[in-house]
């Protein structure tokens, strides 16, 4: 037995696919089910070297046509196939188009099954593969097209394929080991992710790190402009407190100061992460998983609400010591 690791809109899925065509059975299904960390489980389809293929003048056999129940790799050009549409590899629109895969999509493929009638689908788009099929020719389609074509061919379409919906990343690991135990094998597909994600991890953890010196420089340097700006304004203090201005509205006016540089700072610094973030999910795209996910506002706010604090409190001191200033010395300086 096989499994693929893949991922799709924020969901991880371990594929399993039984190589001998049989269906799961329900207690399979259920030992799987009851493993620490998956979140629940789907059945699917991978039919090898029963479809045989047309377009044109080109004849050729599918080792592999799933259905699309899985999250499907990213395509190289066109989409992702609805009703009536095949999803095909590289190398099978490379076969149908003589090596130009880009102009596949919208080419008719005949499919049949067998002595079968034959059933004619779009191409909708073609996909990388990167799997052990990679050099043959692989393709997805809708669940009722296999239906369709095991039908006319007079056989039952098995459920050998299950997808294994994983809760969360930290789970990976510990469900891979415990599918390996009730007999499951892994391919190098799951273990390129799992370093993927470990790596993710260990960036994570890294820029934390880098955050939090970053935030203990940003409130000394905070510190020293405050204070800077009290010995500047020494004199403009001393008049506000000659027309009547108390010790709380001078401390009030710099622990303003010193929030709204928080507030800027904290704006500036969402602004640039959603840019980081949207750039890097771009550029690994091709991966199948969104590496950054920002989609949680509430993250925001709490970076902006403990901007302005840490810079409250950094403003603290500056705002005490030029509430404190005598009003006699203060209009003396120059």
């Amino acid at each position: 037995m096989n499994k693929v690791l893949i991922s799709g809109d924020d969901v991880l899925q371990l594929e399993i696919e039984n190589p001998d065509g049989t269906s799961f059975t329900d207690s399979e299904i259920s030992a799987i089910e009851k493993i620490s960390g998956v979140d629940d489980t789907s059945t699917a389809v991978i039919s090898k070297n029963n479809i045989n293929y047309a377009s044109g003048n080109i004849t050729g056999t599918l080792l592999t046509l799933s259905s699309t129940e899985s999250a499907l790799p990213s395509a190289l050009s066109g989409g992702q196939p609805s009703d009536g549409e095949i999803y095909i590899n590289e190398t099978l629109a490379k076969d149908i188009c003589e090596g130009n895969y880009a102009a596949a999509a919208g080419q008719a493929v005949e499919l049949r099954m067998g002595s079968g009638e034959s059933l004619t689908l779009t191409v909708s788009g073609v996909y990388e593969d990167t799997s052990s099929y990679s050099g043959f020719a692989c393709a997805y389609a809708a669940r009722d097209v296999l239906e369709e074509l095991y039908s006319s061919a007079g056989r039952k379409l098995p459920s050998n394929k299950l997808i294994v919906y994983v809760e969360d990343s930290s789970s990976l690991s510990g469900v891979k080991s415990d599918l390996e135990t009730l007999g499951y094998t892994v391919s190098g597909g799951s273990a390129s992710l799992t370093d993927i994600l470990s790596y993710i991890d260990l960036g994570t953890m890294v820029l934390t790190a880098v955050g939090a010196i970053s935030l203990v420089v940003s409130a000394i340097m905070i510190f020293i402009v405050l204070y800077i700006s009290v010995i500047e304004r020494t004199k403009e203090i001393g008049v506000l407190r000659a027309i009547g201005g108390s010790k709380s509205n001078i401390r009030r006016i710099f622990l303003f100061e010193a929030a709204f540089l928080g507030a800027i700072s904290g704006i500036i610094a969402v602004i640039l992460s959603l840019t980081v973030a949207i750039i890097v999910n771009v550029c690994t795209a091709s991966l199948g998983v969104n590496i950054v996910s920002y989609y949680y506002g509430v993250y925001y706010i709490a970076g902006m609400a403990l901007s302005i604090l840490l810079s409250v409190c950094s403003g603290v001191a500056p705002a005490s010591y030029a509430a404190a200033l005598d009003p006699v010395e203060s209009l003396r300086r120059e």
